[in-house]
């Protein structure tokens, strides 16, 4: 159990272009902490948008609400068009699995969306959740599973449902959380397990009753299998919680909104990339660089939520989101609603066997403390996977940036394009040796400075 399995995110890290275009599982196969006879292939779950994601990223600078349209599962949909427009063919179907009665199905949940955190369902099937994110976790059963963006499941279901149907079907419902997520077809029954593969016909069958809310599955549910106990003192005890804000120019008399954090907007210089200037003892404040250089210590990281009523009325609202470590699984030392407080607060980490992940929701006016250990050299990335903010749900989110290599597959959309984001360089002088020759990197950028001299052009995002 201590060997890492699950699903990871591939998307595209260029502007908006994941949010239609490329994205997939990459699947590693470890062990799992119940048993199962036969696996589905991953169920990718993600909102949906029509509209080119580049336009998109320019309404969203201007604070003019970019619209998602509608749930796809696998790719599979449904989208009542205009019939009238040559775009709107029909024929769409939803996406269907097979059961056979007595098999143990494992089926891997993954949450590719730009804002949508999912409530998933199996009508009348109990899940049996036996991981989170890459982590075999004790197992326990639930009748939904809260799924939040950038986080993948595995569950195993019984082919044995509490209630029969006259058809052998059973809607697999995906319903937007009650505040995370804005779309405009919500339409939750969009994917089909059948008994009877020959049958074409939809399920009839009912919901379970759960909660809607959006929140992440109950702390208390999430045991990781092989335990970590994490040190009581951390070596950054001195760093201050991270917090971001909204940065709000004027050019040409128009309002572009970029983020930032620790008081700079990151805007990444396509010739100058920050893993080829590892000797640097100084950044340009445009890098946001924060440097982690501790050996195999602890270290804590508190995200707030908590703003002041002025700037949570200026932003329209506050609501959860969804934080992504990069390079490492961390630790939930807490999460909750309170208000953080430097002192009362840690009295309530939990230091033996916390869950652990690498996908959490940090929760609407309160505060979510991780810790990981610095063992894994490297320029790595916190950030939030809500992809798109309109005026009414603009709140706090929180990245971490990471350039040039190494990610573990995830993109950032609107947020980061807009400059919310920050490097942070884990043990900056022993990156060379963990990843060897950077000879190809160096390549690309000498190819891309050659070309930019011909075709110079005025960059329009971040560059991530």
């Amino acid at each position: 159990m201590g060997t890492p399995g699950g699903t990871l995110i591939i998307l595209s890290n260029t502007l908006t272009e994941s949010l239609v275009w490329h994205r997939g599982p990459l699947l590693i196969h470890g062990p799992t902490s119940g048993n199962w006879d036969e696996e589905l292939e991953p169920i990718i779950i993600s909102d949906w948008i029509h509209a080119n994601p580049y336009q998109t990223f320019l309404l969203e600078t201007m604070r003019k609400a970019p619209q998602l349209d509608s749930i796809v599962v696998n790719g599979h949909g449904k989208f009542i068009c205009d019939k009238t427009d040559p775009k709107c063919i029909g024929g769409s179907s939803p996406y269907t699995g097979i059961f056979k009665k007595g098999k143990r199905y494992l089926l891997r949940l993954v949450n590719t969306s730009t804002e949508s955190t999912f409530i998933v369902s199996l009508d009348k099937h109990i899940l049996e959740v036996v991981s989170n994110d890459l982590v075999a976790i004790e197992p326990y059963k639930t009748k939904s599973l809260h799924l939040g963006i950038g986080q993948r499941y595995s569950v195993i279901v019984e082919a044995d449902p509490t209630e029969s149907t006259s058809d052998g079907a059973y809607w697999l419902r995906t319903t937007v959380a009650q505040g995370c997520g804005d779309v405009t077809q919500r339409n939750e029954t969009t994917a089909v397990i059948r008994y009877d593969e020959k049958s074409t016909n939809l399920p009839t069958s009912h919901p379970w009753n759960y909660s809607i809310l959006c929140q992440d599955e109950p702390y208390e549910n999430l045991k990781p299998i092989v335990p970590w106990e994490v040190a009581s003192s951390p070596a950054n005890a001195d760093d201050d919680p991270y917090r971001a804000d909204l940065n709000v120019t004027y050019p040409d008399g128009k309002i572009l909104d970029h983020w930032r954090l620790a008081n700079h907007t990151l805007w990444i210089d396509y010739s100058d990339p920050t893993i080829l200037d590892l000797d640097n003892a100084t950044w340009n404040p445009s890098s946001n660089v924060a440097e982690y250089d501790y050996d195999n210590k602890w270290v804590y990281i508190v995200l707030q939520a908590n703003w002041t009523k002025a700037t949570a009325d200026f932003l329209g609202g506050l609501k959860n989101h969804p934080i992504h470590l990069h390079g490492h699984d961390f630790a939930i030392l807490a999460q909750s609603n309170e208000t953080y407080d430097e002192i009362e607060s840690t009295k309530k980490f939990n230091f033996l066997n916390p869950p652990r992940r690498d996908s959490a929701l940090l929760p609407i006016n309160g505060y979510l403390a991780i810790a990981f250990k610095t063992d894994n050299p490297g320029v790595w990335l916190l950030h939030c996977h809500l992809g798109k903010i309109s005026l009414p749900l603009r709140s706090l989110c929180l990245f971490f940036t990471f350039l040039c290599v190494m990610t573990r597959g995830k993109c950032f959309a609107w947020h980061i394009a807009n400059g919310l984001g920050v490097q942070i360089l884990e043990r900056q002088y022993d990156i060379d040796n963990a990843l060897g020759s950077l000879d190809s990197t160096k390549e690309v950028c000498t190819a891309w400075n050659s070309w930019f001299k011909d075709n110079p052009f005025e960059k329009l995002d971040s560059g991530l």
